[in-house]
């Protein structure tokens, strides 16, 4: 049985499309929790108006963030076993079924992660999908590309192991998900499944995907915090494939600035990474960052993802065998 937790803040014109993707899984047994965020708009009433279904459990609460909504559901589910959904996006109609299978097969996970579809503002249609693991459900190393393989809304966490960690941290605007992905990665096994079964909608509103750049400014003290945070979480059984994804995920947000020439974004960055996330790399490319050899850095930056791809890890963006993919989940 499973717990599927919603949170809910402002989303009135997406919440019912969502409520139906889960209400019409082919696998029934479960509760819905729905933690109201001090919604301002119709949402809870649209929801009343159009679901009478005993599944449904609405919680209301002060404005108090995403992180804390989540946490609240989670400690109110019934069952161990909990499917995070957001209010905008959507299941396919055996997300759940799916989903059940892996937790029968690999009941002592810790984290289950599907892959799935990202519909953007335009209608087009891509997969976030690792190609090497299409139609496998299998235990992998969380990092050899934790934003390929984990979208919240294709995520189900054990709640066993998730008492284990500190929740979602409250107040951060954004990585708050993989801010607790990791801490459960870290303590327990991580299974992947392959198919396409969940989907992000881009471009609704309210969405901290599409913001100005200031306010993009404005989210890098989250951004520090997380990779300082998830720095504490690790543990002596850490493998190495922990500090090289973490070294190219930090050299990819350095690149980006850089190419971006966003020198004030670059130098907050820098320094505002913990002690323990610089001692990563050598102080002659920290000198090369911090004194802004733009072109060097980057031609470096470039040739250490040359080596990070010898590992063969999965990438995003890579193109798709979509052939591979089961014609029932390839788009949907």
């Amino acid at each position: 049985m499973i717990t599927v937790v919603i949170p809910l803040y402002n989303k009135a014109h997406t919440i019912k499309d969502t409520l139906n993707t889960v209400l019409n899984q082919t696998y029934s047994e479960y509760e819905i929790i729905i933690v109201n965020d001090g919604s301002t708009d119709n949402g809870v009433q649209i929801i009343k108006d159009n679901f009478n279904d005993k599944r449904i459990r609405i919680i209301n609460q002060k404005n108090f963030g995403v992180s804390v909504a989540r946490n609240r559901g989670i400690k109110e589910a019934k069952y161990n076993y909990i499917a995070l959904l957001d209010a905008d996006d959507n299941w396919h109609p055996d997300y759940l079924s799916i989903m059940q299978d892996a937790i029968n097969k690999y009941p002592n996970s810790s984290l289950i992660c599907s892959g799935g579809l990202i519909k953007n503002a335009n209608g087009s249609i891509v997969y976030r999908l690792a190609n090497k693991y299409i139609n496998q459900i299998l235990p992998v190393n969380f990092f050899e590309n934790p934003f390929l393989f984990c979208h919240t809304s294709g995520t189900i966490i054990n709640k066993k192991y998730f008492d284990k960690t500190e929740g979602f941290p409250p107040g951060m605007l954004c990585l708050e998900d993989f801010a607790l992905f990791m801490q459960l990665a870290l303590i327990g096994k991580f299974i992947y499944v392959g198919i396409p079964i969940s989907k992000y909608i881009g471009g609704v509103e309210g969405q901290i995907t599409s913001v100005t750049a200031e306010k993009k400014f404005k989210l890098l003290k989250y951004v520090c915090f997380f990779y300082n945070f998830i720095q504490t979480k690790r543990n002596n059984n850490v493998d190495n494939i922990f500090n090289i994804y973490l070294k190219y995920d930090i050299r990819n947000r350095i690149k980006n600035f850089m190419k971006e020439q966003d020198l004030r974004g670059l130098d907050y960055f820098i320094d505002n990474l913990s002690v323990e996330n610089l001692s990563l790399f050598s102080k002659l490319e920290i000198i090369l960052y911090k004194k802004r050899y733009i072109a060097l850095s980057i031609l470096w930056i470039k040739f250490t993802k040359c080596i990070w791809r010898m590992h063969r890890f999965p990438i995003i963006g890579e193109k798709i065998n979509s052939k591979k993919i089961n014609p029932k989940y390839r788009i949907w």
